[in-house]
């Protein structure tokens, strides 16, 4: 048995809190001198600069990454509601945007695991996105947001779609089978299932079809397709303030037992 295990739970806790604050302590430290030597040099130079205006969503990006990165031994969540910005994604015949669902859903869920005291990465907090490009390079920012945060966890989260008005139901991918991302796919799914809005369609994986947010991601990663924007009974459910809140708690209810599962454990037997 290793040193580590025979420490109580109470006293491994108060080690972690003592390492992050000697680290956010020590990080804070390099931060003001960097910035005291930054305005030192430019008084220096006396020469003109060009100021950059960072956006919200990268200041909060950027700050939730330097969280994560010295906050190693915190569970990690990348949330990302799908599409945003020009890209829309599903629509209803009365106009209800996929990607403004999808961030609503996605807020509600990261605000429920905050609770639970696991970090929270979004891969973007309002309609705005921290990054310009095209689809393959908008998908690719995505997985790196996630892997920049050495996210535990990434779920996208989507609606889908269909010519066909009578076609419904939750399906939740991930890449291989008997993965951790399998996992927790199924445990997302059995929960939505439950709350019986509208059929399960099943857990469908890469042989099904490729997706690019699971592709060269680090974390158990799952894509959820919470329903049909096409569908009317989905679209109710879908856009009423009680779906989205109930979609979120079955969610936030697989990743806490996912990690009382997956990470917990783990880290009790070290």
């Amino acid at each position: 048995m290793s040193r580590k295990s025979k420490l109580s739970a109470k006293e491994q806790k108060k080690r972690r809190i003592r390492r992050r604050v000697t680290i956010r302590l020590t990080v804070l430290f390099f931060a003001i001198i960097g910035v005291i030597s930054t305005f030192n040099f430019i008084f220096q130079q006396g020469k003109n600069f060009v100021t950059y205006v960072f956006s919200e969503e990268e200041v909060e990006n950027a700050e939730d990454i330097a969280l994560a990165s010295v906050d190693d031994d915190k569970f990690t969540i990348c949330i990302d509601p799908g599409h945003g910005s020009h890209d829309e994604g599903t629509k209803s015949a009365s106009g209800v945007k996929e990607k403004d669902i999808n961030l609503k859903v996605a807020l509600k869920l990261g605000k429920m695991l905050e609770k639970e005291d696991v970090k929270v990465i979004y891969t973007r907090k309002s309609d705005n996105l921290s990054w310009t490009g095209d689809e393959i390079e908008d998908l690719k920012e995505r997985v790196n947001i996630s892997n920049r945060a050495k996210s535990d966890v990434f779920i996208s989260i989507h609606c889908n779609g269909g010519e066909d008005e009578t076609y419904n139901g939750i399906e939740t991918w991930c890449r291989y089978p008997n993965t951790d991302g399998a996992k927790l796919a199924e445990l997302v799914q059995a929960k939505l299932n439950a709350l019986n809005y509208s059929p399960g369609r099943g857990i469908k994986y890469e042989s099904d079809g490729e997706l690019a947010v699971l592709k060269n991601n680090n974390a158990a990663a799952i894509l959820v397709e919470i329903g049909f924007l096409t569908n009317s009974d989905d679209l109710e459910y879908l856009k009423s303030s009680i779906g989205q809140e109930n979609i979120a708690a079955a969610i936030a209810d697989s990743v806490m037992e996912y990690k009382q599962e997956n990470f917990d454990n783990d880290t009790e037997s070290e």
